[in-house]
Formats: structure tokens, C-alpha cells, sequence
């Protein structure tokens, strides 16, 4: 296979499920979330939705989006302590496989949202999903994504075993360890972060330079070789 200019790790919560990043010697100062949402639809042979399309959603404990006439999604539950495994098996719950804490995150979340809509009890659960967040650690300047350059791999040694000791895996030698970037910790602001944190680090890979990098977000995993 051919190389490539720049690797870019953004695994979310699912980062630990790269050796080089969950060994001991490389603390990611991440912490998994769990949670479930619901979507909910109107009862069968209802003529109308309990929910005018044109409203506008509720963001609250829970909150309720809209996702078109006659469909409505509720969440989150925060289920703490999740794991590299449960990150990997997010996705939509099926009906009769639903676990015991999919069935009572699903019974909560109708029930919290339906105090604050109470038309929402004469809607149906039609689907549950499950999904796990990367949550930074909170800083005098908040909860902010962690953005930066990926030190330990390549230049430092052949990481990639392909001889050339840049890391990169096309055997020539160049690139070094500048070619390794981390993104990760945007918790529950994927859709806010993400543009920005994009153009900010295409623009250090492109620049081979770290430094534009805001020093509220610059956190640089260090790959120990052992």
C-alpha cells in the first residue's frame, strides 16, 4: 500500500482501541460516557403527531429534537464508567434484543420528558439508540476539546517497522513524527467544535507547525516505545 502526508487520529471514544494510544505510557486525559436516547413516533392509527412540526425543540434534562412531522428524538441518559468496548458497539438498540439498561434508560427518558411535554405519553418508543462520548477534563477555561501533534511516533524510531524511521510507512525516510495528529474530548459539542477544529488542524498539518493551535486546546499524546 502507498503512504500518506498526515495521519489524523479521531476515534472519539473508541481512541483506546489504538494500542499506541491506550498503553499506560500514553494517559489520554479522557473520560468515557455512555448514555441512550430514544425516538419516539405517534401511537398507531393516530391521525396526528402530540408534536407541531413547526416547534422548535427543548434543550433541557432531557432535551427533545424534532426529526421531521411525526418524529421526535429524547435524551440522554449519562451512564459513566464506559469502556473502549461499549464505544465500539454504539448504534441503534433492535427492539426484543434491548437489554435491561437500554429498557430502563428508554421507560426514564419518556417519563422525564413527558413531565415537561406531557403530550409525549401518547407517543410510542420506536427506537433506541446507544452511543458513548469522550468527555475532556474540566479547565479553568472549561471543557474543551483536546487538539495537537501526536509526539513518540516517528522521528523518535521506526514506529511503523518499515526500516526508514519516520513513521509513516512508506519507507522513505521523510514526513517524521510531525505527521501524527490527535483530535479528540468533544464531548457533547461534536456539532459545535467540529468545522473549527477541522480548518485548525488542517492547517497545522498543512504547516507542519503546531503552534496556531490554541493553547486552551494544544494537548500532544506522548507514544512511549518500549
Amino acid at each position: 500500500s502507498g503512504g500518506f502526508d498526515a495521519c489524523v487520529v479521531a476515534c472519539g471514544a473508541a481512541v483506546g482501541s489504538i494500542a499506541e494510544l491506550s498503553d499506560t505510557s500514553c494517559s489520554l486525559p479522557l473520560s468515557n460516557q455512555g448514555g441512550h436516547v430514544v425516538e419516539l413516533v405517534p401511537k398507531p392509527g393516530s391521525c396526528a403527531s402530540p408534536w407541531d412540526e413547526q416547534s422548535p425543540g427543548i434543550l433541557g434534562s432531557p432535551y427533545v429534537a424534532p426529526l421531521g412531522a411525526r418524529r421526535l428524538l429524547v435524551g440522554a441518559t449519562k451512564e459513566y464508567g464506559a469502556g473502549v468496548s461499549d464505544a465500539r458497539r454504539a448504534g441503534l438498540v433492535h427492539g426484543w434484543g434491548m437489554d435491561a439498561a437500554a429498557k430502563k434508560a428508554a421507560h426514564a427518558l419518556v417519563a422525564d420528558a413527558s413531565v415537561t411535554y406531557p403530550p409525549l405519553k401518547g407517543m410510542d418508543v420506536d427506537a433506541v439508540r446507544y452511543g458513548v462520548r469522550a468527555n475532556p477534563p474540566r479547565t479553568p477555561a472549561g471543557s474543551l476539546p483536546l487538539v495537537g501533534r501526536i509526539e513518540g511516533i516517528g522521528g523518535d524510531g521506526d514506529w511503523d517497522g518499515d526500516g526508514d524511521g519516520d513513521g509513516d510507512g512508506d519507507g522513505d525516510g521523510s514526513a517524521g513524527r510531525r505527521s501524527w495528529w490527535f483530535v479528540g474530548g468533544l464531548g457533547a459539542r461534536g456539532l459545535v467544535y467540529h468545522a473549527m477544529l477541522g480548518a485548525i488542524v488542517a492547517e497545522a498539518v498543512m504547516r507542519g507547525d503546531p503552534s496556531g493551535i490554541p493553547a486552551e486546546l494544544r494537548f500532544d499524546p506522548r507514544v512511549v516505545s518500549t
